[in-house]
């Protein structure tokens, strides 16, 4: 089938672009096999991304805990302490302390208008991305002894719907918004998908729209966002390269 290639842009600046990239998307489950898809929608009015920290008090501070280990009179003077109601604390005890930080995550809503062909500019495109994010029973990605294995147990067995930690970069979720960044390296992590009920003659909807987040495959570095967000004045292909 080869890559199927979803241009719902109605800019045909594509700064103005965001543009998925899903190579070996495995949605060989439906269809004759496929090598992958792109999805170009125009920028929504706000992108953002997110990321988090995870930081927490490392020291001990409770002085009344510090003074009930001291022998003898540790123990009464901290019920000393406690049965007062003060509950005082060192300040340099409560010293935060870098824990880990989170993935980056993306939440974008991508708009799809029908132009001239509402099957293949707004069906379509939000069919395959629903699709994708379904767990798939192709063992896309997984060594066929491994496959055999886990399918020799019976019953349906359901793989990950993206990367494995044997082959992330060939199954991952590419994104470019314009010139803002691209992520070589996304997972699709939530989609909602809604269709108009204004319909075309043949019955498809006129427009629609999927709330959709990509993470991270793992927690960026500064210089690895640095990276995502430093282009070359090369343009873009019509895949949205």
């Amino acid at each position: 089938m080869g890559l199927r290639v979803f241009n719902s842009a109605k800019s045909s600046n594509p700064n103005y672009w965001v543009s998925l990239r899903i190579e070996n998307a495995g949605l060989g489950d439906l269809s004759e096999g496929d090598d992958g898809l792109v999805v170009i929608t125009d920028m929504p009015e706000q992108v953002m991304q997110a990321v988090s920290s995870s930081w927490e008090q490392r020291l001990p501070s409770d002085i009344a805990n510090l003074m009930g280990k001291l022998p003898v009179v540790g123990p009464g003077v901290q019920t000393l302490i406690q049965a007062s109601g003060i509950n005082p604390t060192f300040q340099i005890g409560t010293y935060q302390t870098w824990q880990s930080s989170s993935p980056m995550e993306f939440p974008l809503t991508l708009l799809f208008d029908a132009k001239s062909d509402a099957k293949k500019e707004v069906y379509d495109p939000i069919n395959a991305l629903t699709t994708y994010a379904q767990p798939s029973t192709n063992a896309t990605g997984v060594s066929s002894s491994v496959a055999n294995a886990l399918l020799s147990l019976g019953g349906n067995v359901l793989f990950a719907p993206g990367p494995n930690n044997i082959n992330r970069d060939k199954y991952s979720v590419k994104l470019r918004v314009g010139r803002l960044y691209y992520i070589a390296d996304g997972i699709l992590v939530n989609l909602q998908g809604a269709f108009d009920s204004k319909l075309d003659k043949k019955g498809y909807p006129i427009a629609g729209q999927v709330e959709i987040s990509i993470r991270t495959g793992m927690v960026y570095s500064r210089s690895d966002w640095i990276k995502a967000t430093s282009f070359s004045p090369d343009g873009f292909s019509n895949t949205g390269e």
